[in-house]
């Protein structure tokens, strides 16, 4: 008896189970229902929803406790929706025996906040000529509530209000349901600076003295023609320090005209009207760059069309920098032809000094052999030292070198007249005063 007593200060509505037609009620989403069946026998209780069986032999089916209590005693069995939802709508039946009784449970919600939605067949209420179609269509969609919302399309031209049926003549009903209301109209003029509205309303029955409204649109319409924007000049050279003045002019009256990309620190005037926009930059410089890229935006609509001029600065240090570029270039490649030159002409001199060797080698074969001659005998090199003791012949060691790759060294024995200075300081032989008694042998040698 507690737990009951407990329950009911937390229950918001309650429904009764009543025979033929039933009960019925409305009740917001959210809050906790109580459907009472009356308990006049001991027979077992069975309660159904209109998708399934929520209680079967007095007691809860497995499953349904997460959303639903059952209580009961001698009197009334109690089944408890603890968060009702739209799910929950429909008629419920109780059965004790084969006596039965109703209760029909009417959910009451409407559209979320994020609805209605407007959309057209256009992106944008603003139409230029080159997207422009013999038809504009104007959706409205909604979520559903219950009771069903009322979906309401007019039509705000200038300060005026004009329902859609005064333009029965342009525009017509293409879709008409509980949740959508679509209309087409004929491409006119006459929609001109014109606005589609949708309203959306749902009145709550009672006791609920309170209802929802929403609305959503698309305009105003404005039909617009193609433009561009133009600069007076591309691409300029200025010298450091004068004033340039450009001028950006557009086709279409109502184009807004900016300026953008001015250097910081350029010092510059803006003036124009509803077709064109002139900026006077008093002074330049090229502290930051030698040259710079200033940009004209015209935005007509929700389209942007840009243009663009460069600027040149040429001053005493754009001077410097436009001769020495190329100079240190020329210097560099002198330089590299001068060594090129050099390292050529050295291989060139090395090769023809080798040649000369080798073509005298050629010509001259004896030069390519080294004759030393040594006294071998005793008594030639006492003699040395007092030529009038000496005999008249002494014998002498030739030996013979090769400057080829494989050298090759001979020894022979050659007689030396010693009556004659015939040797150096060093004590070589001087081959020029050899005595040759056999030609053949010191012609080879020599």
């Amino acid at each position: 008896m507690h737990l009951w007593l407990v329950f009911r200060t937390v229950v918001s509505q309650r429904l009764y189970f009543r025979s033929g037609f039933g009960d019925s009620g409305w009740f917001r989403e959210g809050i906790t229902l109580e459907l009472h069946c009356r308990q006049d026998s001991r027979e077992d209780t069975e309660i159904s929803s209109p998708t399934k069986t929520i209680v079967e032999r007095s007691n809860l089916v497995h499953g349904m406790t997460q959303r639903y209590d059952f209580q009961k005693n001698s009197s009334v069995n109690v089944l408890i929706i603890k968060r009702l939802s739209r799910e929950d709508q429909g008629i419920y039946i109780c059965l004790r025996g084969l006596r039965s009784s109703f209760a029909q449970i009417h959910v009451l919600y409407s559209p979320s906040n994020k609805s209605p939605n407007c959309t057209s067949n256009y992106d944008s209420p603003v139409i230029y000529d080159d997207i422009r179609q013999g038809h504009i269509n104007f959706t409205c969609t909604t979520e559903p509530g219950n009771p069903p919302v009322l979906i309401t399309l007019t039509i705000h031209k200038s300060e005026n209000f004009q329902n859609i049926t005064n333009l029965s003549k342009l525009c017509g009903v293409d879709q008409n349901f509980d949740n959508i209301s679509t209309y087409s109209c004929h491409m006119n003029e006459s929609l001109g600076d014109t606005t589609f509205l949708c309203d959306v309303t749902q009145q709550f029955p009672s006791p609920y003295n309170e209802g929802y409204r929403g609305s959503c649109s698309f305009g105003p319409l404005h039909f617009l023609s193609n433009f561009s924007v133009t600069i007076n000049k591309q691409d300029i050279t200025v010298k450091e320090g004068e004033g340039v003045n450009l001028t950006c002019t557009t086709n279409v009256t109502g184009v807004e005209i900016k300026w953008i990309d001015i250097p910081v620190g350029w010092e510059y005037n803006v003036t124009g009207n509803d077709y064109f926009s002139n900026v006077w930059i008093k002074h330049v410089n090229n502290q930051m760059t030698s040259k710079t890229t200033v940009q004209c935006i015209g935005s007509y609509g929700f389209r942007s069309m840009r243009e663009s001029v460069t600027i040149r600065i040429v001053g005493a240090s754009a001077h410097q920098r436009i001769f020495l570029t190329p100079l240190i270039v020329t210097i560099s490649i002198l330089t590299f032809i001068t060594v090129g030159v050099l390292i050529v002409r050295s291989r060139w001199r090395q090769s023809r000094s080798e040649m000369n060797d080798n073509r005298a080698d050629s010509n001259n074969p004896q030069s390519t052999y080294t004759t030393t001659v040594m006294a071998t005998n005793e008594s030639v090199e006492n003699s040395l030292d007092t030529p009038n003791g000496c005999p008249e012949y002494n014998h002498s060691i030739v030996r013979v070198s090769s400057h080829d790759e494989n050298p090759d060294t001979r020894y022979y024995d050659i007689p030396i007249q010693s009556t004659e200075n015939n040797l150096d300081d060093g004590g070589y032989l001087i081959p020029s005063s050899l005595s040759h008694p056999r030609p053949p042998l010191y012609q080879y040698v020599a």
